[in-house]
């Protein structure tokens, strides 16, 4: 009788929270002092990028790595480190290409643009700022997402939480992006 009790609300549960069930693919790309979170779901996309004062806070509250840190408020994935210059030529270079193509976000540009910048020497040199890293998220983006979002964590995190409610409220907040 409990186990199909237990069976009973675990069902319901499951189609009350249907976010709960689906899988989040994480990317992260840090230099140690900032990041860049890509989470990918079946039709979504989410860029997250986390500056330097923000990563501090998070070290300072958490106490954790930002490689820990950053895989417990987005989930487990691949995690690339790169040294400080290569993360800001990186980013630059991206802002470049938004710069260039007249589009708001480094999503936008790279999910409406990626397919002619594959073969490229920008490709190749994000690339190699980046261990591959670029290459791999822009796969992931082009492979038919159909809403993209990009956020600045700075904006969307409050410095007055706690770390446990920043980690509650990150991944219910990615949750409801990524439905």
């Amino acid at each position: 009788m409990r186990i199909r009790s237990l069976l009973l609300a675990c069902a319901v549960f499951l189609l009350l929270f249907p976010s709960c069930s689906r899988s989040r693919e994480v990317m992260i790309l840090s230099s140690g002092k900032e990041a860049s979170v890509y989470m990918f779901s079946h039709s979504s996309g989410i860029y997250v990028e986390i500056g330097e004062e923000m990563m501090d806070h998070l070290q300072m509250i958490s106490g954790l790595a930002d490689d820990s840190l950053l895989f417990e408020l987005f989930g487990q994935g691949s995690f690339v480190e790169v040294d400080e210059k290569s993360y800001e030529y990186r980013m630059k270079l991206l802002e470049l290409l938004c710069y260039e193509t007249d589009s708001f976000s480094i999503l936008e540009a790279l999910k409406k643009f990626g397919g002619d910048l594959r073969k490229t020497e920008f490709l190749n040199t994000i690339n190699g700022l980046s261990g591959s890293f670029d290459d791999k998220t822009l796969s992931k983006l082009l492979s038919n997402r159909d809403r993209v979002a990009e956020y600045s964590l700075e904006v969307v995190l409050s410095k007055n939480s706690s770390w446990e409610d920043c980690v509650d409220f990150v991944n219910l907040w990615a949750d409801q992006i990524l439905r």
